[in-house]
């Protein structure tokens, strides 16, 4: 998961990508948020939001990677 700031546009946005135990591709999703918030808001929701697309898609047991280490403070 990684999120990205677009501020000509007053947009943030995150990529999220599922990748099966051999690191092989299954799946990719993108979403926009209007408006802007810092760094580690985004981060923070865009790891909320990697959880329950995984729930939506049947997963139970998941490693989430970001780069961002206070993104992931609240989850462990």
């Amino acid at each position: 998961m990684d999120a990205n700031f677009f501020e000509e546009s007053l947009e943030t946005g995150i990529g999220m990508i599922v990748r099966d135990e051999a690191g092989s591709f299954i799946t990719s999703l993108t979403k926009l948020h209007q408006g802007l918030m810092t760094v580690d808001e985004w981060e923070v929701c865009g790891v909320v939001e990697v959880i329950k697309w995984m729930r939506e898609l049947g997963f139970s047991h998941v490693i989430i990677e970001v780069d961002a280490k206070r993104a992931c403070k609240p989850f462990n």
